[in-house]
């Protein structure tokens, strides 16, 4: 799949493709006052729906603990909490998106940290973990997924939504199976997805059970 950079704003093309080379935590402190309307409103922006509706079919306690890396402006949340879910935990890498979604009053608790640097600080574990457009090129990578799944406790979901594109280059099938084989998840679906409704943008939803 090759994106066309042409189509799409300066935002949006900085994190497409297969050579992205940004510093996240400056990139999306300076689309953080545009971001949404960018996503939602130019590109029709859904992957956050996408994500919370199919955690419904796995996970129906709504008073769960839940998780939301690399939260944003808060839309993962926002959905959640219409569907009923009341106990959310956000974590981003940029101060000025997780102020907005402080802002929002959604969130329990809001951390700022990147996946790769993250220690003891966060000294919990949750039900659910809820990763939303975190993984790809420039951002958080496969090698991460096992630092994700020490997030929740033995039969929890976790629910990844991400590009289609880094899905195959960096050959996340390989790192799934690995966790599968030493018993550490249970691939409950991998979905294709268009997750903008007004480009072609191709998403994988990555569904798993931790053992």
């Amino acid at each position: 799949m090759n994106i066309n950079k042409k189509s799409i704003g300066t935002n949006l093309a900085a994190v497409s493709g297969k050579d992205v080379k940004i510093d996240p935590e400056s990139h999306y402190d300076n689309w953080a006052r545009k971001y949404e309307n960018e996503l939602l409103n130019e590109y029709g922006y859904c992957a956050h729906i996408i994500a919370s509706e199919a955690l419904l079919k796995y996970e129906t306690r709504k008073d769960c603990e839940i998780i939301d890396i690399g939260c944003g402006t808060g839309l993962v949340a926002e959905k959640l909490i219409s569907l009923g879910f009341l106990n959310i935990t956000g974590l981003d890498v940029s101060s000025k998106m997780i102020a907005i979604a402080e802002g929002k009053g959604i969130y329990k608790k809001l951390y700022k940290k990147r996946v790769e640097d993250l220690d003891n600080s966060i000294n919990e574990t949750f039900d659910v973990l809820m990763c939303v457009g975190s993984f790809g090129m420039g951002h958080i990578g496969p090698e991460s997924l096992k630092t994700l799944v020490d997030f929740v406790s033995q039969g929890s979901i976790v629910v990844i939504f991400m590009n289609a594109e880094p899905f195959a280059l960096q050959d996340y099938n390989k790192f799934i199976e690995k966790l599968v084989s030493l018993n550490i998840i249970e691939v409950i679906a991998i979905d294709d997805h268009n997750y903008m409704s007004k480009i072609d943008r191709p998403g994988k939803l990555i569904i798993f059970r931790r053992r």
